[in-house]
Protein backbone atom coordinates (compact mmCIF):
# COMPACT_ATOMS: atom_id res chain seq x y z
CA UNK A 1 0.00 0.00 0.00
CA UNK A 2 1.41 3.52 -0.85
CA UNK A 3 2.33 5.75 1.84
CA UNK A 4 1.03 9.19 2.51
CA UNK A 5 3.81 10.88 1.22
CA UNK A 6 3.65 8.72 -1.77
CA UNK A 7 -0.13 9.88 -2.18
CA UNK A 8 1.21 13.43 -1.79
CA UNK A 9 3.63 13.52 -4.33
CA UNK A 10 1.87 11.82 -7.01
CA UNK A 11 -0.94 13.87 -6.88
CA UNK A 12 1.32 16.92 -6.88
CA UNK A 13 2.46 15.21 -10.00
CA UNK A 14 -0.97 14.62 -11.42
CA UNK A 15 -2.04 18.02 -11.15
CA UNK A 16 1.08 19.77 -12.76
CA UNK A 17 0.98 17.44 -15.94
CA UNK A 18 -2.96 18.24 -16.25
CA UNK A 19 -1.81 21.93 -15.90
CA UNK A 20 0.76 20.90 -18.71
CA UNK A 21 -2.23 19.20 -20.87
CA UNK A 22 -0.64 16.11 -20.12
CA UNK A 23 -4.88 14.38 -19.47
CA UNK A 24 -3.91 10.98 -20.02
CA UNK A 25 -0.89 10.61 -18.00
CA UNK A 26 -2.88 13.10 -14.40
CA UNK A 27 -6.17 10.82 -14.97
CA UNK A 28 -3.77 7.39 -14.93
CA UNK A 29 -2.27 9.20 -12.14
CA UNK A 30 -5.36 10.26 -9.95
CA UNK A 31 -6.66 6.84 -10.64
CA UNK A 32 -3.86 5.27 -9.52
CA UNK A 33 -4.15 7.34 -6.74
CA UNK A 34 -7.67 6.74 -5.62
CA UNK A 35 -7.42 3.02 -6.20
CA UNK A 36 -4.08 2.76 -4.04
CA UNK A 37 -5.68 4.42 -0.92
CA UNK A 38 -9.34 5.79 -0.74
CA UNK A 39 -8.79 9.33 1.54
CA UNK A 40 -10.80 12.57 1.15
CA UNK A 41 -7.79 13.77 -0.94
CA UNK A 42 -8.03 11.49 -3.49
CA UNK A 43 -11.61 11.08 -3.39
CA UNK A 44 -11.78 14.65 -4.57
CA UNK A 45 -9.35 15.01 -6.43
CA UNK A 46 -10.28 12.05 -8.99
CA UNK A 47 -13.83 14.12 -8.77
CA UNK A 48 -12.59 17.46 -9.62
CA UNK A 49 -10.48 15.49 -12.60
CA UNK A 50 -13.47 14.30 -14.16
CA UNK A 51 -15.02 17.87 -13.45
CA UNK A 52 -12.36 19.82 -14.65
CA UNK A 53 -14.20 21.16 -18.16
CA UNK A 54 -10.42 22.49 -19.23
CA UNK A 55 -9.20 18.88 -19.64
CA UNK A 56 -11.68 18.18 -22.76
CA UNK A 57 -9.47 18.36 -25.96
CA UNK A 58 -12.63 18.57 -28.13
CA UNK A 59 -13.37 20.99 -29.99
CA UNK A 60 -16.94 19.93 -31.44
CA UNK A 61 -19.35 21.92 -29.20
CA UNK A 62 -22.10 19.01 -29.24
CA UNK A 63 -18.78 16.19 -28.47
CA UNK A 64 -17.83 18.65 -25.75
CA UNK A 65 -21.18 18.82 -23.74
CA UNK A 66 -21.65 14.83 -24.27
CA UNK A 67 -18.05 14.63 -22.61
CA UNK A 68 -19.32 17.02 -20.02
CA UNK A 69 -21.96 14.70 -19.12
CA UNK A 70 -20.54 11.79 -18.99
CA UNK A 71 -17.39 13.54 -16.62
CA UNK A 72 -19.65 14.70 -14.50
CA UNK A 73 -21.55 11.61 -14.17
CA UNK A 74 -18.36 9.77 -13.15
CA UNK A 75 -17.61 12.45 -10.56
CA UNK A 76 -20.95 12.39 -9.20
CA UNK A 77 -20.61 8.59 -8.49
CA UNK A 78 -16.90 8.91 -6.70
CA UNK A 79 -18.16 11.82 -4.83
CA UNK A 80 -21.38 9.98 -3.68
CA UNK A 81 -19.38 6.80 -2.67
CA UNK A 82 -16.98 8.81 -0.60
CA UNK A 83 -19.00 11.36 0.95
CA UNK A 84 -18.58 9.18 4.82
CA UNK A 85 -14.92 9.48 3.96
CA UNK A 86 -14.86 13.30 2.96
CA UNK A 87 -17.46 14.65 5.38
CA UNK A 88 -14.65 14.21 8.42
CA UNK A 89 -12.24 17.23 7.18
CA UNK A 90 -13.53 20.65 6.84
CA UNK A 91 -11.44 21.61 4.12
CA UNK A 92 -12.51 18.37 2.03
CA UNK A 93 -16.04 18.60 2.55
CA UNK A 94 -15.93 22.65 1.15
CA UNK A 95 -15.09 21.08 -1.76
CA UNK A 96 -17.34 18.47 -2.05
CA UNK A 97 -20.28 20.77 -1.73
CA UNK A 98 -18.61 23.11 -4.84
CA UNK A 99 -18.32 20.25 -6.86
CA UNK A 100 -21.51 18.23 -6.63
CA UNK A 101 -23.13 22.38 -7.17
CA UNK A 102 -20.68 22.13 -10.39
CA UNK A 103 -22.31 18.88 -11.67
CA UNK A 104 -25.62 20.41 -10.82
CA UNK A 105 -25.08 22.98 -13.17
CA UNK A 106 -23.44 20.80 -15.92
CA UNK A 107 -26.58 18.58 -15.65
CA UNK A 108 -28.50 21.36 -15.66
CA UNK A 109 -30.51 20.55 -12.25
CA UNK A 110 -30.06 24.11 -10.95
CA UNK A 111 -32.12 22.84 -7.22
CA UNK A 112 -29.46 20.97 -6.79
CA UNK A 113 -26.67 22.90 -7.54
CA UNK A 114 -28.23 25.87 -5.43
CA UNK A 115 -28.44 23.34 -2.77
CA UNK A 116 -24.61 22.27 -2.75
CA UNK A 117 -23.45 26.06 -3.19
CA UNK A 118 -25.81 26.80 -0.11
CA UNK A 119 -23.69 23.87 2.24
CA UNK A 120 -20.16 24.95 0.51
CA UNK A 121 -21.24 28.76 1.87
CA UNK A 122 -22.00 27.15 5.32
CA UNK A 123 -18.45 25.89 5.40
CA UNK A 124 -16.89 29.51 3.89
CA UNK A 125 -19.56 32.03 4.38
CA UNK A 126 -16.95 34.39 2.53
CA UNK A 127 -16.89 31.76 -0.72
CA UNK A 128 -16.70 34.11 -3.60
CA UNK A 129 -17.16 31.05 -5.75
CA UNK A 130 -20.41 30.50 -3.72
CA UNK A 131 -21.55 33.51 -3.62
CA UNK A 132 -21.22 34.52 -7.11
CA UNK A 133 -22.51 31.02 -8.26
CA UNK A 134 -25.77 31.38 -6.31
CA UNK A 135 -26.18 35.10 -7.60
CA UNK A 136 -25.89 33.63 -10.85
CA UNK A 137 -28.07 30.51 -10.24
CA UNK A 138 -31.00 32.68 -8.32
CA UNK A 139 -32.00 34.69 -10.54
CA UNK A 140 -32.28 31.27 -13.54
CA UNK A 141 -34.57 30.24 -10.42
CA UNK A 142 -36.50 33.57 -10.42
CA UNK A 143 -35.38 33.74 -7.13
CA UNK A 144 -34.34 38.17 -7.05
CA UNK A 145 -34.32 38.53 -3.63
CA UNK A 146 -31.58 35.82 -2.56
CA UNK A 147 -29.61 36.99 -5.63
CA UNK A 148 -29.82 40.32 -4.70
CA UNK A 149 -28.41 39.20 -1.36
CA UNK A 150 -25.84 37.18 -2.46
CA UNK A 151 -24.72 39.88 -4.85
CA UNK A 152 -24.55 42.95 -1.81
CA UNK A 153 -22.35 40.38 0.58
CA UNK A 154 -20.25 39.73 -3.19
CA UNK A 155 -19.76 43.70 -3.42
CA UNK A 156 -18.59 43.69 0.11
CA UNK A 157 -16.13 40.91 0.26
CA UNK A 158 -14.61 42.12 -3.20
CA UNK A 159 -14.60 45.64 -1.56
CA UNK A 160 -15.89 47.14 -4.90
CA UNK A 161 -15.99 51.02 -4.69
CA UNK A 162 -18.16 53.89 -7.11
CA UNK A 163 -15.80 53.44 -9.75
CA UNK A 164 -17.27 50.90 -12.39
CA UNK A 165 -13.83 50.20 -14.57
CA UNK A 166 -12.09 49.36 -11.14
CA UNK A 167 -14.36 47.14 -9.97
CA UNK A 168 -14.78 45.12 -12.87
CA UNK A 169 -10.65 44.50 -13.22
CA UNK A 170 -11.43 43.10 -9.22
CA UNK A 171 -14.34 40.61 -10.51
CA UNK A 172 -12.52 39.57 -13.03
CA UNK A 173 -9.61 38.57 -11.27
CA UNK A 174 -11.82 37.51 -7.90
CA UNK A 175 -14.45 35.21 -9.41
CA UNK A 176 -14.81 32.19 -10.53
CA UNK A 177 -16.36 33.19 -13.86
CA UNK A 178 -14.23 33.53 -17.07
CA UNK A 179 -16.41 36.67 -16.72
CA UNK A 180 -19.00 37.27 -14.24
CA UNK A 181 -22.29 39.48 -15.01
CA UNK A 182 -22.12 41.46 -11.75
CA UNK A 183 -23.80 44.47 -12.79
CA UNK A 184 -25.99 42.97 -15.20
CA UNK A 185 -27.27 40.72 -12.81
CA UNK A 186 -27.64 43.24 -10.34
CA UNK A 187 -29.51 45.72 -12.66
CA UNK A 188 -31.48 42.69 -13.75
CA UNK A 189 -32.75 41.64 -9.68
CA UNK A 190 -32.62 45.48 -8.60
CA UNK A 191 -35.73 46.03 -11.31
CA UNK A 192 -38.58 43.72 -9.22
CA UNK A 193 -36.95 45.46 -6.04
CA UNK A 194 -36.29 48.52 -6.43
CA UNK A 195 -36.79 50.06 -9.91
CA UNK A 196 -35.10 53.36 -9.17
CA UNK A 197 -31.82 52.32 -8.14
CA UNK A 198 -31.78 49.85 -11.23
CA UNK A 199 -32.01 52.93 -13.39
CA UNK A 200 -29.52 54.91 -11.59
CA UNK A 201 -27.03 51.82 -12.01
CA UNK A 202 -27.85 51.32 -15.56
CA UNK A 203 -27.15 54.93 -16.43
CA UNK A 204 -23.64 54.95 -14.37
CA UNK A 205 -23.06 51.72 -16.80
CA UNK A 206 -23.47 53.19 -19.89
CA UNK A 207 -22.17 56.82 -18.99
CA UNK A 208 -18.50 55.91 -18.94
CA UNK A 209 -16.16 57.60 -20.82
CA UNK A 210 -15.28 54.41 -22.64
CA UNK A 211 -17.56 51.51 -23.46
CA UNK A 212 -17.11 48.83 -20.38
CA UNK A 213 -19.89 46.39 -21.80
CA UNK A 214 -21.24 44.83 -24.69
CA UNK A 215 -23.55 47.01 -27.11
CA UNK A 216 -25.56 44.32 -27.47
CA UNK A 217 -26.21 43.52 -23.09
CA UNK A 218 -26.65 46.88 -23.23
CA UNK A 219 -29.76 47.50 -25.37
CA UNK A 220 -31.11 44.11 -24.07
CA UNK A 221 -30.78 46.47 -20.32
CA UNK A 222 -32.63 49.56 -21.86
CA UNK A 223 -35.52 47.28 -23.27
CA UNK A 224 -35.71 45.12 -20.01
CA UNK A 225 -35.57 48.58 -17.95
CA UNK A 226 -38.10 50.09 -20.72
CA UNK A 227 -35.44 53.29 -20.56
CA UNK A 228 -36.00 54.21 -24.00
CA UNK A 229 -34.49 58.24 -23.24
CA UNK A 230 -31.13 55.77 -23.96
CA UNK A 231 -31.78 53.55 -26.23
CA UNK A 232 -31.25 55.69 -29.63
CA UNK A 233 -27.91 56.62 -28.14
CA UNK A 234 -27.02 52.95 -27.68
CA UNK A 235 -28.36 51.61 -30.64
CA UNK A 236 -26.28 53.93 -32.86
CA UNK A 237 -23.12 52.47 -30.93
CA UNK A 238 -24.20 48.84 -31.79
CA UNK A 239 -24.88 49.92 -35.03
CA UNK A 240 -21.31 51.95 -35.66
CA UNK A 241 -19.46 48.78 -35.24
CA UNK A 242 -22.17 45.97 -35.27
CA UNK A 243 -21.07 42.38 -34.07
CA UNK A 244 -21.39 39.08 -35.63
CA UNK A 245 -23.12 37.35 -32.75
CA UNK A 246 -26.63 36.41 -33.80
CA UNK A 247 -27.84 35.03 -30.84
CA UNK A 248 -27.46 38.18 -28.99
CA UNK A 249 -28.36 39.98 -31.84
CA UNK A 250 -31.77 37.79 -32.15
CA UNK A 251 -32.71 38.83 -28.66
CA UNK A 252 -32.64 42.03 -29.02
CA UNK A 253 -34.73 41.40 -32.34
CA UNK A 254 -37.12 39.62 -30.32
CA UNK A 255 -36.97 41.73 -26.88
CA UNK A 256 -37.60 44.60 -29.92
CA UNK A 257 -41.13 43.26 -30.57
CA UNK A 258 -42.11 42.82 -27.36
CA UNK A 259 -41.48 46.24 -26.21
CA UNK A 260 -42.82 48.07 -29.67
CA UNK A 261 -46.47 48.01 -27.81
CA UNK A 262 -44.87 50.01 -25.86
CA UNK A 263 -42.99 52.54 -27.61
CA UNK A 264 -43.01 53.94 -31.12
CA UNK A 265 -38.99 53.93 -30.78
CA UNK A 266 -38.45 51.09 -31.29
CA UNK A 267 -40.49 50.14 -33.87
CA UNK A 268 -37.60 51.65 -36.85
CA UNK A 269 -34.71 49.48 -35.26
CA UNK A 270 -36.65 45.56 -36.04
CA UNK A 271 -36.37 45.53 -39.61
CA UNK A 272 -32.44 47.55 -39.07
CA UNK A 273 -31.25 44.83 -36.62
CA UNK A 274 -33.45 41.59 -38.46
CA UNK A 275 -30.77 41.91 -41.67
CA UNK A 276 -27.96 41.00 -38.79
CA UNK A 277 -28.82 37.45 -38.53
CA UNK A 278 -30.59 34.92 -40.40
CA UNK A 279 -34.06 33.24 -40.69
CA UNK A 280 -33.10 30.07 -39.93
CA UNK A 281 -30.92 31.59 -36.71
CA UNK A 282 -34.20 33.20 -35.86
CA UNK A 283 -36.42 30.07 -35.78
CA UNK A 284 -33.60 28.30 -33.53
CA UNK A 285 -33.49 30.98 -31.21
CA UNK A 286 -37.36 31.22 -30.78
CA UNK A 287 -37.04 27.72 -30.02
CA UNK A 288 -34.43 28.08 -27.49
CA UNK A 289 -35.49 31.28 -25.62
CA UNK A 290 -38.93 29.33 -24.61
CA UNK A 291 -36.17 27.85 -21.85
CA UNK A 292 -36.26 32.02 -20.30
CA UNK A 293 -39.02 34.43 -19.12
CA UNK A 294 -37.43 36.69 -21.59
CA UNK A 295 -34.56 37.91 -23.79
CA UNK A 296 -31.84 39.08 -21.09
CA UNK A 297 -32.66 35.92 -19.00
CA UNK A 298 -31.87 34.17 -21.90
CA UNK A 299 -28.55 35.73 -22.69
CA UNK A 300 -27.41 35.09 -19.19
CA UNK A 301 -28.55 31.83 -19.12
CA UNK A 302 -26.47 31.37 -22.28
CA UNK A 303 -23.50 33.81 -22.30
CA UNK A 304 -22.24 33.25 -18.76
CA UNK A 305 -22.99 30.15 -18.45
CA UNK A 306 -19.86 29.50 -15.49
CA UNK A 307 -16.42 28.21 -16.52
CA UNK A 308 -15.00 27.99 -13.38
CA UNK A 309 -11.81 29.25 -12.79
CA UNK A 310 -11.29 27.79 -8.96
CA UNK A 311 -9.16 25.38 -8.26
CA UNK A 312 -10.67 22.00 -6.25
CA UNK A 313 -7.52 20.22 -6.00
CA UNK A 314 -6.76 19.33 -2.54
CA UNK A 315 -2.78 19.98 -1.74
CA UNK A 316 -2.42 21.93 -4.90
CA UNK A 317 0.89 22.95 -5.85
CA UNK A 318 0.08 25.60 -8.50
CA UNK A 319 -2.67 27.38 -6.64
CA UNK A 320 -4.19 28.93 -3.37
CA UNK A 321 -7.61 27.15 -1.99
CA UNK A 322 -10.59 28.82 0.92
CA UNK A 323 -10.49 27.11 3.68
CA UNK A 324 -6.59 26.21 3.96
Amino acid sequence: MATLSDLKKRNEYAIRMLDNREVKLARRLFIQNYRSQRTPMTIINLAAFWVDEHAIICQNAICRRIQSQVRAYYAKKILIKGTKDILSDKQATYHLYCLMGRIGIIQRNFNNAILHYSKAKQIEPYSVEALSMLAWLSVLQHDNSAAYSCLELLSQILKLGPDIATNLETIFEECPFIRFPFYQLLVYVLSSIDNDKAQMIFHRMIGQNEPLFPAEESVLLCLYLKNYSCLDSLMNAFLAEPTNNEEKVNAIVFSLKDNQKCSPIVKPYIATFSQYSSVRSKVIYSLKRRKADNDLEYVLQTFFYPISKECHFIDCPIHDKPGE
